[in-house]
């Protein structure tokens, strides 16, 4: 089974992100702030992610963590400021 995260609040791009992932038969799991810096580690390890969406906001969040489990691709929606 294919899984891609979406690490966001819900907006437009998340909606479009999960009707493509749905058209392609790609299973979507929703990740979110309220889950906590030690969940996202643990929800990233048990689903063995390897793309995840995010946004600008997220991915200050998710640089926080010093275990990324199999997470090899990041996608964001905003654009990054250094």
């Amino acid at each position: 089974m294919k899984l891609i995260g979406i690490y966001s609040k819900n907006s437009y791009q998340w909606y479009i992100t999960d009707w493509a992932c749905i058209h392609f038969g790609i299973t979507t799991v929703p990740l979110y702030d309220t889950l906590g810096v030690s969940n996202l580690t643990y929800c990233l390890k048990q689903t063995d992610i390897t793309t995840l969406f995010v946004t600008a906001a997220t991915l200050k969040t998710l640089l926080t963590l010093t275990d990324f489990g199999n997470l090899k691709t990041l996608i964001c929606y905003d654009k990054i400021d250094n």
